[in-house]
């Protein structure tokens, strides 16, 4: 498991244990780094000032050692600014065919490169909502949802995508193009 500085507390707090710590380890606690490094964790360190995040740096490490599917464990730190920016940093990555998922306590999320689905499974009335990136998302059909899309497009600046919801506990999505940000939240009702 590789963390992005403080992120290395947060994963201890939820029992997981990062062989890794990638950042300028400005928010990592003493005490964290203390106890990873006795437990043999590598530690990659980065200036203060850089070009890019932590989180940004992390990820970018782990495609470097092979890592074609990473999950990015969000920190609830009420950053739109690192949130926005984990997502622009993980949309190059998607382009490279890496795959990017994003867990938080409120919400799951994918970010998909067409031709690709996503399958929902949960309890109905799920939160489901669809952000294309930079291009239009062409092709998205929708299948288990409250409001259906057959072989449609959505395009940034729309907010055509927001607050659908499952009828079932299985539902899908489907873009033939383009890049899409799927996005599940907690009950609806």
């Amino acid at each position: 498991m590789v963390a992005a500085d403080g992120g290395a507390d947060l994963a201890k707090e939820i029992g997981l244990a990062p062989n890794v710590v990638v950042g300028d380890m400005d928010s990592l606690s003493m005490e964290g780094q203390r106890e990873l490094a006795e437990a043999g964790c590598r530690f990659i360190t980065h200036p203060v000032e850089k070009d890019q995040t932590d989180t940004h740096l992390a990820m970018q490490w782990a495609c470097g050692f092979g890592f074609t599917e990473i999950s990015v464990l969000m920190n609830r730190s009420g950053r739109l600014d690192h949130v926005l920016g984990i997502i622009w940093a993980a949309y190059g990555l998607v382009e490279k065919g890496v795959s990017v998922r994003f867990v938080d306590a409120q919400f799951e999320a994918v970010l998909v490169k067409g031709p690709a689905s996503v399958d929902i499974r949960g309890p109905k009335k799920l939160l489901v909502s669809l952000l294309p990136l930079c291009d239009s998302a062409d092709g998205i059909t929708l299948n288990g949802m409250k409001y259906s899309l057959k072989g449609e497009s959505l395009r940034p600046g729309e907010t055509r995508g927001i607050s659908n919801e499952t009828m079932d506990s299985e539902a899908r999505v489907e873009v033939g193009k383009g890049t899409l940000l799927v996005m599940v939240s907690g009950s609806t009702g």
